[in-house]
């Protein structure tokens, strides 16, 4: 492409399968109110008629490419999207959702050198349609590298959907969604990118984005057996990556061995909603137990108490975990 036609923004969106939803996002897209944008559209292999859907918006708006790929995961498909990105920034917007007409727009006019962008997100359709930004610049929020678990507690880390990427620090050093994974890998994709990206983080925090709620595969519609480990795995990255980054000091490892602990407790309670309601409460309670009995428990919970004092709801849910250790376990205490 030359550089007369360089774009600012290239969207990515995976698509599968969605076509009652799809043209609802990609008439927000096309309706950007900022014009130097890319639009594309990776069918992932769709068996409905989302690839004719997506080939006919590339057929009337010079803006979208349709792309057509035997299935292989939103990962790679999002990977494909980046292989193919013209643009100086991406935004990842999953092909059920949609946006705020003036999210590239606010996102260009904040950028900044040696800054991150994100924004909010809401799961009201109303919310985002009557939503007003005329005084977006006033109400941004920063935070530096040394906040970031914060931002991260802020919801700010872990999607791909509510961040605006520098394309270059992507593509130089080879971040990627990890495709054999089907849960975690936007946390680690978002990690990885965090290592070469600035340290300060700028935050638009108006809901510019609509999450559909009750996807499929999602946490709540689906049993992860996997899910216990991998957020040992997660925490271990994440770890390193503050160690590496020389933001490891005494109160943000306060910060993280509270988010840790509260993140095991998370999924424990998770898998008992799954061994109650769920379609397979054998394995659930194997699974179940063996996370109760994980070494982890004591390491995260030391490291909190160490470097940061316990608050009374995270005590009492200590005492919660501690029963359920005897129930599941035959534990004492």
């Amino acid at each position: 492409m030359s550089a007369e036609k360089k774009v600012d923004v290239t969207v990515i969106v995976p698509v599968y399968n969605t076509e009652k939803l799809l043209r609802r996002c990609v008439d927000s897209l096309v309706s950007q109110t900022w014009k130097s944008v890319e639009i594309l559209l990776i069918d992932d292999g769709s068996t409905d008629h989302s690839g004719e859907i997506c080939d006919e918006y590339a057929s009337a708006y010079g803006s979208v490419k349709a792309v057509h790929k035997k299935n292989g995961g939103v990962s790679s498909a999002r990977n494909m999207g980046i292989d193919l990105a013209q643009g100086a920034y991406l935004v990842f917007v999953d092909s059920d959702d949609f946006v705020h007409p003036r999210l590239i727009e606010l996102y260009m006019l904040a950028a900044k050198e040696q800054t991150v962008l994100a924004c909010g997100y809401t799961k009201s359709e109303e919310e985002l349609r009557q939503l007003r930004t005329e005084q977006w610049e006033e109400q941004i929020t920063v935070y530096n590298k040394q906040e970031f678990l914060k931002f991260m507690k802020d919801e700010y880390v872990n999607a791909p959907w509510n961040k605006c990427y520098e394309t270059q620090i992507v593509k130089e050093n080879c971040i990627r969604f990890d495709e054999g994974r089907s849960l975690g890998e936007d946390f680690l994709f978002n990690l990885d990118y965090f290592a070469y990206a600035p340290g300060v983080y700028r935050v638009i925090p108006y809901p510019l984005y609509y999450y559909q709620e009750g996807r499929e595969g999602s946490l709540a519609n689906a049993f992860a057996p996997q899910l216990f480990k991998l957020q040992m795995e997660m925490f271990e990255r994440l770890r390193g990556f503050m160690e590496e980054g020389r933001i490891w000091s005494v109160e943000n490892q306060g910060e993280y061995y509270q988010l840790y602990w509260n993140r095991l407790y998370l999924v424990i309670r998770i898998f008992l909603a799954c061994k109650s309601g769920g379609a397979y409460p054998k394995q659930v309670k194997e699974v179940l137990t063996e996370a109760l009995g994980s070494p982890v428990w004591k390491e995260a919970w030391d490291g909190y108490v160490r470097c940061r004092r316990v608050t009374l709801k995270d005590r009492i849910k200590c005492l919660h975990l501690m029963y359920l250790r005897w129930r599941y376990r035959g534990w004492r205490p």
